[in-house]
């Protein structure tokens, strides 16, 4: 977004007009991969790449000031409240999820079952742990610690359109246009002392995969699309808490 519209200048000469022109027209553009105009976040993160630009120029010799820092109206992180669960609603949630169709006799219904197993496996361990939809996915077997009853967050799943990912930060490419990510930081690494009550579903929902002949590792995924035996689509999570 910024060489197209000011690298050909020398740096000496970008003035905080120019930077307020990149803003302005960078606020009516549409976001890669998406119909959405670029966010707020979005350009106050170029803003604070371009101060921290100048300032090693001024530390260089290369220019005098920093037009950055006289620019009117800066840019502004966006500051979208978000909405949360209370405590009843989450109880709510959690009883409807128990009263979930069992299978009967033929495979769609033992495949419905199953779903139904991964669902609120998924749902009930989102409830009671905060993590994010993305590292939920990327829990792998030999990540869930029954005896200490820890959960230890390494990776997430993405979409490969989401954003853009620096090669050194992907783990892996997955089917289905996903990809396997390193966490930002050690404090997104963290292990996270669970209920009993996750490690007794994860039982069981481990047990329904075995009966649907599918081979359980300390390598797979929990959350696996059991009619293709890849990775759950983290979306799909959130199209199926929705209808």
């Amino acid at each position: 977004y910024i060489i197209p519209e000011i690298g050909f200048k020398k740096i000496r000469n970008i003035k905080e007009s120019d930077l307020k022109a990149l803003y302005d027209k960078m606020k009516k553009t549409k976001a890669r991969n998406s119909n959405n105009f670029l966010s707020g976040t979005t350009i106050k993160h170029c803003h604070t790449l371009i101060g921290t630009i100048f300032n090693y120029a001024i530390f260089n010799k290369m220019t005098l000031y920093n037009p950055a820092e006289y620019v009117i109206n800066p840019p502004t992180f966006d500051t979208e409240e978000r909405e949360y669960y209370d405590h009843e609603e989450i109880a709510l949630a959690l009883s409807y999820l128990n009263k979930l169709p069992e299978h009967k006799n033929g495979v769609s219904d033992k495949i419905l079952h199953s779903q139904n197993i991964r669902f609120k496996t998924a749902i009930t361990i989102l409830f009671n742990s905060g993590l994010r939809r993305g590292e939920l996915f990327g829990l792998k077997w030999k990540d869930i610690k029954n005896k200490t009853c820890v959960f230890k967050i390494k990776r997430a799943i993405a979409t490969i359109d989401a954003e853009e990912f620096d090669e050194e930060d992907i783990i892996e490419v997955l089917p289905n246009g996903l990809l396997c990510k390193k966490l930002k930081n050690d404090y997104s690494r963290r292990d996270i002392l669970m209920p009993t009550l996750c490690f007794s579903l994860l039982e069981v929902y481990k047990q329904d995969q075995i009966n649907c002949g599918f081979s359980v590792t300390d390598e797979d995924y929990l959350f696996i699309n059991l009619r293709n035996i890849c990775v759950w689509n983290p979306y799909n999570l959130t199209r199926e808490w929705s209808l």
